[in-house]
């Protein structure tokens, strides 16, 4: 197409110059945007684009098709390579030929249509909400559309007031607090109920270790929920873990001025909803406790961020070792992984400089120690 813009004098029929000139110079304007558009990197639409299918999927409960999505969207939030080329993903793990397909198609044409096409889909609009709601999975919210024809949360709210049997008493609670959890937490109320829960924990037993990790530990400025973890030194931990957290769960469960709802409890975890003033919205609140051995493991997992962890369990891979919140395990290494005390040990043993919480982005944030 910029060849055919290109008029020259052929030397029987006289083209004015003028218009050479203007031709020419559209012409390098227009292969200037082609090769401009060809070396864009397009590695954050096609994470877009991936998601919109990942959670399609989820919708649909095809899990495995939805883990593959999300094993692929994991490795390309960690890579540093711009994804301008289809030669750019050859070495990407984890891309088979049908999402290799789709990723050609955005390299190829700037979009993928079937995403473009979810986003408009109003059916998806309200399957990706009801997946939101405490108590509803894939099925439920399957059924609530194709059967009852749920168009809306306001419209099963509606629909929940006529047929209570609509939705189970999980479910119920999930709806009626849909909009407070859907809302963000500021730092300021957040530190409050920091300040509330570690009161209640201690006053149970000063042994206890707690950390509220997420978003929060990171610094944020607001937090989707607030996620407690606890713990005890090894010989109180066996010899009356059980009977210390029931405790607590307890004084959690009776605090009728904080938690208002009780979502399930257990010997080694508690769930509610809970509200640090009648003024303020209700948020989700959970306690986790974990052996002081897992501790540190589960303290790097819960505080974040999704892709600093992923680069940390990648570095580990790459060291011969596995590791989760739960802990290490040698895979290819010949040293068993020692007991960490801390987080800084853990670093310490794959080799990595420490990185404060506040500072766990993503791969870039991790660095190998000077020796």
């Amino acid at each position: 197409m910029a060849q055919e813009c290109q008029i020259q004098d052929d030397g029987h029929k006289r083209v004015p110059e003028k218009l050479i000139i203007f031709c020419n110079f559209y012409k390098d304007i227009l292969i200037h945007n082609i090769t401009t558009t060809s070396r864009m990197d397009r590695k954050s639409y096609i994470i877009e684009a991936l998601d919109i299918l990942r959670k399609r999927e989820l919708q649909t409960k095809n899990i495995f098709k939805a883990r593959a999505y999300a094993k692929v969207i994991g490795e390309l939030q960690i890579t540093d390579q711009k994804i301008q080329s289809k030669s750019d993903i050859e070495n990407i793990p984890g891309i088979g030929a049908k999402i290799k397909e789709k990723i050609h198609e955005i390299l190829d044409t700037g979009k993928l249509e079937v995403a473009e096409n979810l986003k408009t889909d109003k059916q998806v609009g309200i399957l990706d909400a009801l997946l939101n709601m405490y108590g509803v999975g894939p099925v439920k919210a399957q059924t609530l559309v194709e059967k009852h024809n749920i168009s809306s949360i306001a419209d099963l709210r509606v629909q929940f007031k006529a047929d209570p049997a609509l939705l189970n008493a999980k479910q119920a609670i999930g709806l009626k607090y849909y909009d407070d959890l859907s809302k963000r937490i500021p730092r300021a109320e957040m530190e409050k109920h920091k300040r509330r829960i570690l009161a209640t924990i201690h006053d149970v037993s000063a042994s206890f270790e707690a950390e509220i990790v997420g978003s929060y530990r990171r610094g944020a400025k607001d937090s989707g929920d607030i996620d407690v973890l606890v713990t005890l030194p090894k010989a109180i931990f066996e010899a009356e873990g059980k009977a210390l957290f029931e405790q607590v769960i307890d004084r959690f469960s009776k605090a009728n001025d904080y938690v208002i709802e009780v979502l399930a409890k257990g010997d080694k975890k508690f769930m509610g909803i809970c509200q640090s003033a009648p003024d303020v919205p209700a948020r989700r609140i959970d306690v986790l406790m974990t052996s002081i051995d897992e501790y540190p493991y589960s303290i790097l997992y819960f505080t974040g961020s999704d892709k600093f962890n992923m680069a940390m369990r990648k570095h580990a891979v790459g060291r011969g070792y596995t590791m989760n919140e739960h802990g290490m395990k040698k895979v290819r290494a010949t040293i068993d992984p020692p007991f960490m005390t801390c987080e800084k040990d853990i670093f310490a043993f794959l080799e990595l400089a420490y990185v404060d919480p506040e500072k766990r982005v993503d791969a870039k944030s991790i660095t190998l120690v000077e020796k």
